[in-house]
Formats: C-alpha cells, sequence, structure tokens
C-alpha cells in the first residue's frame, strides 16, 4: 500500500513537473513572439547575443587545442581562455537581464494592453542601448583576445610591398579647420577641389576654402544633425536627421530646393557622375533616386534595413548601398532590379560603401573594424582589411585615391589608416580623434577627415 502511494505521488510530482516545464516553454514562446512584434530590432540584438555565447564555446575550444600545439606560451593563452570565460559569463548574465526586463514588460503588457504597449516602447529603447552596450564589449574583448592567436600564428607576409616615400601619401597634416560646435559627420570637395563642405551635429554646413583653410560661409541647413553631403558642378547637397534633402546652387548658396519622400533619417547622399541624378539611403529602408533637375523622385529600391550608405558606379548605371543588416546591396538604376546581395564571413553593419575609379571593385567599412574589397561583376570577397593592432570601433568611413591605389578609412578606434588597394597592406595610421568621415581631393593631393572633436583636418 506504501509502495503504491509513494509510485502514485511520484507520477504526481512528474506530471506536474512536466506540465511546468510546458507552460514555461509556452511562455517563452509567447515572450519571443512578444518581442519580436514589439521591436524586431531588440530581437535581432539578443540573437546576436546568443551567437557571441556559442562562439566564446569555440574560441576556448580553440584556444586549449593552442595550447597544445604551443607549450612555450601556455601562460600567455590562459590568460586568453580566463578573458573568454569572463567574456562569456558577462554575456550570458546580460542576455539573462534583457530577457527578465523583456518578460516584465510581457506581462504588463497583458495586463494593461494599452498602456503596456506604450510603457513598452519606452522600455524597449532602453534595452536596445543596453543590447547594443553588451554587443560593443563583446567585440572589443573578442578583438583583444584574437592578436593573441595572431601573434602566435603570424599570416603570411604580402609578396609586394609600396616604397612609402615615393607613394606621395597625403601623411602630414596641413591644416586644421575649426568652427563647428559638434562632431564632423560629412565632408566633401567641390567638383575644382578649391572648396570643402562640411557637415555637423550643430545642425550647420560650413563650406571652407582650401587654399586659407578659413570659412567661407556657414548653411544653416536643418534643425537636426547634418549627416550627409555631396557636390556636383553647380549644386551642394545636404540631408541628415530631418528627413529632408536639400539641393543648394552654389552661385548663390540661398533658397534651397527641398526633396521630400524619406521618412526616415537619411544617413548618405551621392550625385550620379554626370551629376544629373542623385541617390539617397535612409533608415526608413529604402534608396531613393531623384531627378536633379526636375526636383522629383524617379524610383524607390525598397531595402530590409536601414541604408547607412550608397554610392554610384563611374558608368552611372549601377548602385551600391549598405545597410544594417550585414549586407551590401547592388541595384540596377534603369531596371530598378536587384543585381546582387554582397555578405561577409563576419561582416556587421555596413556604414560606408564605394566603387573603385574604374569600377571594378567596391570597398566597405563595416561595424566589425574591417576595411573589405569585393569585386563588382561577381560580388566574391577579395580581401580583408584589418590591422593587427585594431581594436573594435567600427569603420565608419571609406574613400579611394582618385587614382585607384589607395584606400582612405576613418574609425571609431580612433585611427585614420591608409591602405595600398592592390595588396591590402596597411601603408599608414595616423592616430586621431574618432574619424567620422574620410574623402580625398579631385586631384588625390588632399585628405580630408571629420573627427568627433568638432575639427577637419587636411592632409597632404
Amino acid at each position: 500500500m506504501k509502495k503504491n502511494l509513494a509510485l502514485s505521488l511520484i507520477i504526481i510530482i512528474i506530471m506536474v513537473a512536466c506540465q511546468e516545464s510546458k507552460m514555461k516553454r509556452e511562455g517563452q514562446i509567447a515572450v519571443n513572439a512578444f518581442i519580436e512584434e514589439m521591436n524586431p530590432e531588440l530581437a535581432k540584438k539578443m540573437r546576436k547575443i546568443e551567437e557571441e555565447i556559442i562562439l566564446s564555446n569555440q574560441k576556448i575550444k580553440q584556444l586549449s587545442e593552442l595550447k597544445l600545439k604551443h607549450p612555450n606560451h601556455v601562460g600567455k593563452i590562459e590568460i586568453s581562455l580566463q578573458k573568454w570565460a569572463l567574456l562569456q559569463n558577462k554575456l550570458v548574465y546580460a542576455l539573462k537581464e534583457i530577457r527578465d526586463i523583456v518578460e516584465s514588460a510581457y506581462v504588463a503588457y497583458e495586463l494593461d494592453r494599452i498602456q503596456g504597449g506604450k510603457e513598452f516602447n519606452k522600455m524597449s529603447n532602453k534595452l536596445l542601448s543596453s543590447a547594443n552596450t553588451v554587443l560593443h564589449s563583446a567585440n572589443t574583448t573578442k578583438t583583444v583576445i584574437e592578436q593573441t592567436i595572431d601573434e602566435l600564428e603570424p599570416p603570411p607576409n604580402l609578396s609586394q610591398t609600396v616604397n612609402k616615400k615615393s607613394s606621395n601619401l597625403p601623411t602630414q597634416l596641413y591644416k586644421e579647420l575649426k568652427g563647428h560646435n559638434g562632431d564632423i559627420n560629412a565632408i566633401a570637395f567641390s567638383s575644382n577641389g578649391r572648396v570643402l563642405a562640411s557637415g555637423s551635429n550643430d545642425n550647420t554646413v560650413k563650406l571652407w576654402d582650401i587654399q586659407t583653410a578659413k570659412e567661407i560661409k556657414t548653411l544653416h541647413a536643418s534643425t537636426e544633425d547634418i549627416l550627409t553631403v555631396a557636390f556636383n558642378a553647380n549644386f551642394l547637397a545636404t540631408a541628415g536627421s530631418d528627413q529632408i534633402i536639400k539641393l543648394w546652387d552654389l552661385k548663390t548658396t540661398a533658397n534651397p530646393r527641398s526633396l521630400k519622400g524619406h521618412e526616415g533619417i537619411i544617413h548618405s547622399i551621392a550625385f550620379s557622375p554626370n551629376g544629373e541624378r542623385l541617390i539617397s539611403g535612409s533608415w526608413d529602408k529604402t534608396i531613393r533616386l531623384w531627378d536633379i533637375n526636375a526636383a522629383t523622385e524617379l524610383h524607390q529600391f525598397k531595402g530590409k534595413d536601414s541604408i547607412y550608405s550608397v554610392a554610384f558606379h563611374p558608368n552611372g548605371q549601377l548602385i551600391a548601398a549598405g545597410s544594417f543588416d550585414e549586407t551590401i546591396t547592388i541595384w540596377d538604376c534603369n531596371t530598378g532590379k536587384l543585381v546582387r546581395t554582397l555578405r561577409g564571413n563576419g561582416m556587421l553593419t555596413v556604414y560606408s560603401v564605394a566603387f573603385s575609379p574604374d569600377g571594378k571593385q567596391i570597398i566597405s567599412g563595416d561595424l566589425s573594424n574591417a576595411v573589405r574589397i569585393w569585386e563588382t561583376n561577381t560580388g566574391k570577397s577579395k580581401l580583408i582589411l584589418k590591422g593587427k593592432n585594431d581594436v573594435f570601433g567600427g569603420v565608419f568611413s571609406v574613400a579611394y585615391s582618385p587614382d585607384g591605389h589607395f584606400i582612405a578609412s576613418g574609425s571609431g578606434d580612433e585611427t585614420l589608416s591608409l591602405w595600398h588597394s592592390k595588396t591590402g597592406e596597411k601603408l599608414e595610421t595616423l592616430r586621431e580623434n574618432n574619424v567620422r568621415t574620410v574623402a580625398f581631393s579631385p586631384d588625390g593631393r588632399l585628405l580630408a577627415s571629420g573627427h568627433d572633436d568638432n575639427t577637419i583636418k587636411l592632409w597632404h
């Protein structure tokens, strides 16, 4: 009798446990569906943290194998192992913390759908910021730790080198332009190279005389951040957080025309080679093609996520766009069709794209702090440029020299780097405040860089 009673109790306990487990799984599924609907961007960040946790396990295993291969470096490798373990624990804790808050928001939302929904919208922004911080920390630690492996097993030296003295690299500080009261987000040289335009978080665009390094004029272009500027022979185009593109006649710089249509921040604009058309990329997930003379929208290319950078091919028929979804898309301007999508191993949000002067290659800068070189016709990745001593910061801007021999990149790790476009060799690293934007002069003699200390530097 007692045995039967004990067996019955065990069965009941097992049934209750199974029921609780089932309910817990259903609850987790409901919470996951909730976060996907309310804030898909945050859900994506959470998945990325999960991926980093898996990656940490892989790295720990890799370093354990490395200890066997390099017994003379056991101490150094052990330190890296400990760092990976610490990183993994931090990620697991952070993900749990975010999940707990999301679950609390879900419960509140269910209790009072109207009030809870509004409150969750506020909370989700804080959660997204938290997830971004966790990912930033993860990538910083990850890159630093991976230097251990680079130092023990260095890659083969490139066969080609460049004589720096004969290459005329613009590495000497020529002038420093001061006057903005906010981060410099964008710079562009005029087609004749005599004027530089700069856009800033102080809501203004300034025009600078290159020869004298003096300010020519300040354009009060917006009541919000200016994020992108571009020249053609007759106009200066500006855009940013106010979602409006403005076209300024260079003869008068007064009464600009406005191009409206975007429903999100405009992060990048570029003129076609003949100057008759303009493309714009926005956080509303669209790329728009505009007729400059008529000031009208010609076509809209719909991406899958926020667009950070756009560029015209030298033939004016293709455009490239870098996106938050960690891809580069290439579009045909005439047909409006997607030609191909470029994806790279380890590539994160693509902040900047540019075509080579001959159009055969595309360069990109992304959140992984890598500059990548791609074949335009095939979409294949040719080179990944990432100095061994780089730390996480993200490459915000890339540019080809007019002759196509060199690449400049500006990064959040406070470096301005120059690379050889054929070999991928890093030729020079200039340590500066965070470099948000770079541009070569039309003759290639000057390189301009914009920084988050409100200054613009000219290098020759």
